[in-house]
């Protein structure tokens, strides 16, 4: 399971010894470097606020003090908080420590129920309508869509990862799309983000946030620009 661990460590150690200023990031995740130690941490000795260290933290302790994948994720949503990222840092931990056969199949078949629930409307209303609808996997930090293709839109939906937008919304910026509807889980990203569309032309018409996780103090909020 944890063959490469102390490996792993051991390279970063000689990575940061070569660049100070990553030495100082490294002690950040000092108690992941004794894991049985940490293991016996108890629960109020864990965040899972977001923070990235955090975040790692709680998803490591949730899969090293139980004995199965779903104990795992129960145990990373019950920390509270940032619920949803502690939970899709720990599936991820849990699955490659697991594999994919230990993911309870009730859990993959509500999955899937949930996929087929959003796409068949979406599509089924497409195809009443008579509406082109087209699907693209694209990496938009690498590859952004250029003002030349956003300008053929409408209006567009944007609902990035805790990270923002950077990138993309750079392009938005030049572009000439009249309305952007901005979705967002992190309100630090979203200024930076809002900042640049601002600089670009745009008007915040309205902002909103969203207190969607009862038993958290995360917040999201979705925020509605034009040109």
């Amino acid at each position: 399971g944890f063959r490469y661990y102390e490996e792993a460590f051991g390279i970063m150690d000689l990575t940061a010894m070569q660049h100070i200023a990553f030495m100082q990031d490294l002690k950040c995740y000092d108690r992941l470097r004794d894991l049985a130690a940490f293991a016996a941490l108890g629960a109020d000795d864990i965040r899972g606020n977001g923070y990235v260290v955090n975040t790692l933290e709680a998803a490591a302790w949730s899969l090293l003090t139980t004995d199965a994948f779903e104990a795992a994720l129960l145990k990373a949503v019950n920390l509270g908080e940032d619920t949803d990222t502690v939970a899709a840092v720990a599936g991820g931990l849990a699955g490659l420590y697991y594999g994919y056969d230990a993911i309870p199949e009730a859990w993959l078949a509500e999955a899937s129920l949930q996929r087929q629930t959003l796409e068949d409307p979406l599509t089924g209303a497409a195809n009443r309508a008579r509406a082109l609808v087209a699907t693209e996997h694209r990496d938009l930090f690498r590859r952004p869509l250029v003002p030349a293709e956003l300008n053929r839109f409408g209006a567009i939906i944007l609902d990035p990862p805790r990270a923002g937008a950077e990138e993309q919304v750079k392009q938005l910026a030049a572009s000439a799309a009249p309305v952007i509807a901005y979705v967002s889980c992190n309100p630090a990203s979203f200024a930076r983000d809002a900042k640049t569309l601002i600089e670009g032309g745009y008007m915040l018409d309205w902002v909103q946030p969203v207190g969607q996780f009862r038993w958290s103090t995360h917040v999201e909020l979705a925020a509605r620009f034009s040109k």
